[in-house]
């Protein structure tokens, strides 16, 4: 399995950590997520498969979701440098 950190590197060309917490908020409710993120639902749909093919995982499994939760928090109440 990836991980988070890689998603965070990926992060700066894909805006994947971004799509991460709105994914998660939303209960992967696309429509929601695109609205609330003013980006199209197959931006949507495609950066949550590659945060999945990153991770390698499935983004429906509930032990998966908390993992992400968990760490979308934790990247984003790090310190700014």
């Amino acid at each position: 399995a990836g991980s988070f950190k890689a998603v965070s590197r990926e992060n700066t060309s894909h805006g994947l950590v971004p799509v991460s917490f709105p994914y998660l908020k939303y209960d992967g409710r696309v429509h929601d997520i695109a609205e609330k993120m003013f980006i199209h639902r197959n931006t949507v749909h495609y950066k949550i498969r590659k945060v999945e093919e990153i991770l390698d995982c499935d983004l429906q499994s509930t032990e998966t979701k908390l993992y992400l939760l968990i760490a979308t928090m934790n990247y984003q109440l790090r310190p700014m440098p």
